[in-house]
């Protein structure tokens, strides 16, 4: 549970960073060239990719990277920061949240403005010369965009770790089963993407349609399969338990495990356990 004042400092640190941070970031931004159709088709592959989100650990694992590495070379900084924010927005719609929950809006928009920013900060450093259509030709070029995409990973996986432990208050181990889903979908997407960026710069934004099926479908694909596998780690969990309870003799004994072994099972905050002793009661 998060306290009252923690979620204000959260609704404060958005409100001065994050317009400060457009407002920078667009004035740096180039729309000469910007060719709105091929950027719609870009934005509607991301929103489509944010409908299928794997739910690991309470953690939406989807194929952002890949999509936000081909976005940043072809528009830049700031309209990948727009799409991914965006796309953010949707898997959150997603996920129950009351109104206690609202803050997790805004700390989601500051964890994907700095890993935007960290990205990109670090595939300027390498300051690679050409445009965009010329960003995979040399070694030093895909050394770029592999630094870019490793980045992304290690700042989500880095600024998810603190947000548990600093503001949730909870203490998960560092490689946990939502890293490995992460680094899984994240370079598994990338050569579709990099074929993606190579191929919008041959034929167009038509390139978005062929390529953005295939990893429409794979990230839905793979969906199905996280859940189908969820649900037989669940059933074999509540077996265990149904064994466990039948072991017990005392009453005490077989309502103390219950709620140890349904706590573990159940990511919860709290669990109460109601003991009926007077049925006649209302």
């Amino acid at each position: 549970m998060v306290n009252s004042s923690k979620k204000r400092w959260i609704w404060a640190a958005w409100a001065i960073i994050w317009p400060a941070s457009l407002y920078f970031l667009y004035q740096r931004a180039n729309f000469d060239e910007l060719k709105w159709l091929d950027l719609s088709a870009f934005t509607a592959l991301a929103i489509i990719v944010a409908l299928f989100p794997i739910m690991v650990n309470q953690i939406p694992v989807f194929f952002l990277n890949g999509i936000a590495l081909v976005i940043y070379l072809n528009f830049g900084l700031f309209v990948e920061l727009i799409i991914t924010t965006c796309s953010v927005t949707i898997v959150l719609l997603q996920v129950r949240m009351t109104r206690k929950d609202l803050f997790r809006i805004p700390l989601n928009y500051l964890m994907f403005l700095l890993m935007s920013v960290s990205a990109a900060g670090v595939y300027r450093l390498f300051d690679l010369p050409g445009s965009a259509a010329h960003a995979l030709e040399t070694p030093m070029h895909i050394v770029g965009v592999l630094a870019y995409s490793l980045t992304l990973f290690m700042m989500n996986h880095l600024l998810i770790t603190l947000t548990r432990r600093y503001i949730y208050d909870k203490r998960d181990k560092i490689f946990e089963r939502s890293f490995f889903w992460e680094f899984m979908t994240t370079f598994y997407i990338l050569p579709a993407a990099l074929l993606l960026h190579l191929l919008y710069h041959q034929i167009g934004w038509i390139a978005v349609i062929f390529i953005g099926f295939s990893i429409a479908s794979t990230s839905y694909i793979l969906r199905l399969y996280y859940g189908s596998r969820s649900m037989n780690e669940h059933l074999r969990l509540v077996s265990e338990i149904g064994h466990e309870l039948t072991g017990q003799l005392n009453v005490k004994e077989t309502l103390d495990l219950f709620m140890e072994r349904i706590v573990a099972l159940v990511p919860v905050d709290q669990a109460y356990l109601y003991d009926v002793t007077d049925s006649r009661k209302p």
